[in-house]
């Protein structure tokens, strides 16, 4: 209020309480502002740790999980070994190798020209005789030039193949198992 020609009046209870309000407003908003930055600090916090836990795991979801399954042949004293692999973020990449020498060495390597390698989520295996194994996949796999074993190694291409319920009922019960996830 602006007062002309008139020396203004003067109220010190208003004037101390105009003083104490403006100084409770000020401690009130200070007070806010720092509660307010304590909470988004702690936010901020909060998802940097979540997103730092999260991406330390990237890591390992790009490791492949292992799983070795083992044939042994006693009467021709001959060891095969399946194994099946899956990797990446949501585990939608599979192998699975067959080979004649332990997947679980540390030396171990897949080499094209001693290893069977099928892309596939699961393949369907028979033993016909005692040195025979039937392999039924989606697609052939090439045939390794250096593949050493008495076991022979006969591979079926089967059209439809990820209807499950045809494969089993191609074949009597029990005639008919699997390597892998299906």
């Amino acid at each position: 209020m602006k007062y002309i020609g008139f020396p203004r009046p003067s109220y010190p209870l208003a004037e101390m309480l105009e003083a104490h309000i403006s100084t409770l407003s000020n401690c009130i908003m200070k007070k806010t502002i720092i509660i307010i930055g304590v909470i988004i600090t702690f936010i901020i916090t909060f998802f940097a740790g979540y997103i730092y836990y999260a991406f330390s795991s990237v890591d390992e979801a790009f490791e492949p999980t292992k799983e070795v399954t083992i044939f042994q042949f006693i009467g021709l004293n001959v060891t095969l070994y399946f194994q099946v692999a899956h990797w990446g973020l949501l585990g939608n990449h599979s192998d699975i190798i067959l080979s004649t020498e332990n997947p679980k060495r540390k030396d171990w390597k897949f080499t094209p020209d001693r290893d069977y390698r099928f892309d596939e989520d699961y393949v369907y295996f028979k033993f016909v005789e005692p040195s025979t194994i039937i392999i039924y996949s989606n697609d052939e796999s090439q045939k390794p030039k250096n593949f050493m074993s008495t076991v022979t190694i006969r591979q079926e291409i089967i059209q439809d193949f990820r209807d499950r319920k045809k494969i089993i009922n191609r074949f009597k019960v029990g005639d008919v198992s699997i390597i892998g996830n299906d």
